[in-house]
């Protein structure tokens, strides 16, 4: 049985209020026309997005490279499979989201939440999480290589066959992550806090 995710409140709130305003009638003419989805390309891709998501929908097929999605609350999300290569998340809150398989090459979530978030095998290559939190999260997989991810909190997460070359990561704590069989030849750990990770099987 698929596990069900919720949508953070706020989340919820935009995606009733988008699929409310697709339903009603054009409104009145004026002789200064507010700002719509329609003439604001970001606001109706975030609105196209909460929409498929509050139906349940994939949003695998959704082109969102590039898309302004920084400071949503995207609590519980399934954005599995999602192509955010490039991506605005930065404050975005992703806790609880899913994120298995999802494209985020380039991406930046500094200050990102994503505690709790299942983001294996997902494609970090070059993306920033700088000052993001990610605890007890699920990252089996992800790649991280050439990533920034200084003072990251990966506390209690799932870090099993995690690519690791050329990420910087400067004060990033891994308090009681699994390591096993992370690929972290050559990377700086000199300030990590490692208290209590599980590096060998």
């Amino acid at each position: 049985m698929a596990e069900t995710y919720q949508l953070g409140p706020e989340a919820a709130a935009a995606a009733k209020a988008a699929a409310v305003a697709a339903s009603s009638s054009s409104a009145p003419p004026s002789s200064v026309a507010p700002a719509s989805p329609r003439s604001d390309p970001t606001a109706a891709l975030r609105n196209q997005l909460l929409e498929r998501l509050h139906a349940g929908q994939s949003v695998a097929e959704l082109d969102l490279s590039t898309a302004d999605l920084s400071g949503m609350d995207l609590t519980g999300a399934v954005l599995a499979g999602a192509q955010l290569p490039g991506a605005n998340l930065r404050g975005a809150c992703l806790a609880r989201a899913d994120l298995s398989g999802a494209q985020l090459a380039g991406a930046d979530l500094t200050g990102a939440r994503l505690d709790g978030a299942r983001i294996d095998h997902a494609n970090l290559h070059g993306a920033v999480l700088d000052g993001a939190s990610c605890v007890a999260a699920s990252l089996v997989g992800a790649s991280f290589s050439g990533a920034s991810c200084q003072q990251v909190d990966f506390g209690r997460s799932n870090l099993r066959a995690v690519q690791w070359a050329g990420a910087r990561l400067g004060h990033v704590s891994f308090r009681e992550a699994r390591l096993t069989r992370s690929s972290l030849v050559g990377v700086d750990l000199s300030t990590a806090d490692l208290t209590g990770a599980q590096q060998e099987d």
